[in-house]
């Protein structure tokens, strides 16, 4: 089983643009794997093995499969400890992802979204 993060995603999406940064910051090895978006590559055969919504980014971790940014930010603050996150099932210090993720989107400003 691969201990080291995969990322499938485009680096025109800014969905695979939150796990990239968020792995860079915290200065944790990954692989990237590029999916382009413009000849269709998310929805050939190989790509819908890993990812059956044919969307990017796709997280490979431990045998496991993650799709959508958010989840992905939330599974790797919680499997790897950083920037407050804990893998034990506590709370992530309260409010902090969904604050982070509004930072992210507005530092990218390729989206801009409030999260309640």
């Amino acid at each position: 089983m691969d201990d080291r993060f995969t990322i499938y995603g485009s680096f025109t999406s800014s969905s695979s643009y939150k796990p990239m940064l968020f792995l860079a910051l915290a200065r944790i090895p990954h692989s990237f794997k590029t999916v382009n978006l413009k000849t269709g590559a998310q929805k050939s055969a190989d790509y819908l093995a890993i990812n059956r919504y044919g969307l990017v980014p796709a997280l490979r971790h431990r045998g496991l499969t993650i799709v959508q940014s958010n989840v992905i930010l939330d599974y790797l603050a919680r499997s790897t400890g950083k920037f407050e996150g804990v893998l034990d099932g506590t709370q992530l210090g309260g409010d902090w992802l969904p604050q982070r993720l509004r930072y992210v989107s507005i530092a990218t400003q390729l989206e801009v979204t409030v999260l309640a």
